[in-house]
């Protein structure tokens, strides 16, 4: 069971949703009052207490750690427990504004990673990933799917075009698509056999892309957005160029792969 620790009634509103869709336990060490569900959460006895009075127990008892809070206040609680990176427990960090969530101990090792990537998918929010083996990938890849494909559909579509561009599975980051696609049970089903996280986009941010990538106005009077492959991939990512244009498989699924620019190639 996952324990996720807050600071904020703010942040208690976060970890309250996030629980929603992870097996946890909810603690609560504000210096305020609980405003809202306190009998789902652990509150200090005292006001006089410290969340490092408790935080021994929780630790011991729980698969991994979710501080909706600051990332300082994260490091200096975990601190004393910090021993190997094969038997650190995954911990995670959540602003109180829910606009990130980051992998900040035992990232690959302990699963933090994926952690952090299915909290993002759920909140709809960036994941921050910093482990090397995982920052160095730097492709992602643009999907836009009729309802209803299979995942060997869309892992044989993928594989015609990567193979066609010489690009290696293994450079792919993250996919990226419409939020409306998030049910989609062969997109989930690839992602998960591959090991790649999803990042769905809203339409609305997906219409800002419209004006540099290839439109369709089939789609456009179905969803409301003219391009998804090619919008996706460009907007999930940073300093992002196009690599892979929009390439249609069997008219049921498109491609586009873009590529995420070093600092120092800017």
């Amino acid at each position: 069971m996952l324990a996720i620790l807050t600071f904020s009634n703010n942040g208690a509103r976060v970890a309250e949703y996030i629980s929603n869709f992870f097996n946890s336990k909810l603690y609560y060490f504000g210096s305020d009052d609980l405003e809202n569900n306190s009998d789902k959460f652990f509150v200090k006895k005292n006001a006089s207490d410290k969340v490092t009075d408790y935080f021994k127990e929780i630790y011991a008892q729980s698969s991994g750690i979710i501080f909706i809070s600051a990332c300082g206040i994260a490091v200096r609680i975990i601190a004393p427990y910090i021993k190997h990176k094969l038997t650190d427990k995954p911990v995670i960090v959540v602003d109180d504004g829910a606009r990130y969530v980051i992998s900040l101990l035992s990232g690959h090792e302990g699963g933090a990673n994926e952690l952090a990537g299915r909290i993002a998918e759920k909140l709809k929010i960036e994941s921050i990933i910093t482990t090397g083996s995982e920052s160095a990938k730097n492709l992602i890849l643009g999907l836009g799917m009729r309802k209803g494909v299979k995942g060997e559909e869309i892992e044989e579509a993928v594989y015609s075009v990567l193979d066609k561009y010489a690009i290696s599975i293994d450079g792919i980051r993250l996919i990226a698509t419409v939020d409306i696609k998030s049910d989609e049970k062969g997109l989930l089903s690839f992602a998960s056999k591959k090991g790649l996280l999803i990042r769905f986009i809203e339409i609305n941010k997906l219409k800002q892309a419209e004006k540099v990538t290839k439109f369709s106005l089939m789609v456009k009077q179905k969803i409301g957005v003219g391009s998804v492959c090619e919008g996706a991939a460009i907007l999930a990512g940073t300093r992002t160029e196009l690599i892979v244009p929009k390439t249609v498989y069997q008219k049921k699924i498109t491609i586009a792969v873009a590529r995420e620019k070093y600092l120092w190639e800017v």
